[in-house]
């Protein structure tokens, strides 16, 4: 219950601090000054983008549109308008800002991974694939290296989806997530000893961490390793050690059942 509780709590703060944010937003724009044309495009965007953290898409569309009305190439209203048509699940209308959005400098590289994404849940990798190289070319980061390396993999390119999150791990070193998804890209592309290292890797840093909670999957994955690389009596051991934690885990987790 406390966990719930915790969550429904964050939740409602954030949707008191949207609306809170919601209320200031048309004062900005009339403090700046009416001849300041653009602090009142930022203040509706501003409003849109809080909306869209409440889920409010319909009204986001229509602050964007306000603020694209005063200045078609205003690229933030763009963004903004394009993430409450994907809620609105208006999939070529964001495309279409989307696209916009990234001629224009100030917000190409924003508009190339906003619109990789939807490629991305539309399966058309491939695309994914050239924003992604555009994008990182001029401002690399974890995220988008992540995201190419998943539509690499959904392409059945295993090995460059390795690569890409080994350039992930120089933005972001020692991240589990990251360092998880690689292992498996080298399992896939039977890469066998750093596949190895990886999952041993991951397996430590689960045994220092203070959860009571460990990954069995770990060792079964690293058995898997062992057994493509001809060591059974390892590939056993593992396989009992995952057990062993797998019970270790029915024994400490919280909430059990009590017969």
């Amino acid at each position: 219950m406390t966990g719930g509780y915790k969550y429904i709590k964050v939740k409602m703060n954030k949707v008191a601090v949207c609306s809170l944010a919601l209320a200031i937003l048309p004062f900005s724009a009339t403090l700046a000054g009416p001849h300041n044309d653009k602090s009142v495009e930022a203040a509706l965007t501003q409003k849109a983008v809080a909306l869209n953290k409440i889920l409010e898409s319909e009204e986001a569309v229509k602050c964007c549109n306000s603020a694209l009305a005063a200045n078609p190439n205003y690229g933030p209203a763009l963004l903004a308008r394009a993430k409450a048509y994907v809620s609105l699940e208006r999939t070529e209308d964001a495309l279409r800002d989307l696209t916009k959005a990234a001629t224009l400098k100030d917000n190409r590289v924003g508009a190339l991974r906003q619109r990789a994404e939807i490629y991305y849940a539309l399966k058309q990798y491939s695309k994914v694939i050239d924003d992604l190289n555009i994008s990182l070319t001029e401002r690399a980061s974890d995220g988008q290296y992540s995201l190419r390396a998943k539509a690499y993999s959904a392409l059945n390119k295993p090995a460059l989806a390795a690569k890409d999150i080994t350039s992930a791990l120089a933005e972001k070193p020692h991240n589990w997530r990251l360092l998880e998804q690689r292992s498996k890209y080298y399992l896939d592309a039977r890469d066998l000893n750093k596949a190895l290292a990886d999952f041993t890797e991951l397996i430590q840093m689960d045994e220092r961490s203070s959860s009571e909670l460990c990954d069995a999957e770990l060792y079964l994955n690293r058995a898997r390793v062992y057994e493509l690389m001809g060591k059974p009596q390892l590939a056993a051991l593992d396989r009992k050690r995952a057990s062993s934690v797998e019970h270790k885990n029915l024994k400490n987790a919280p909430f059990r059942l009590k017969y």
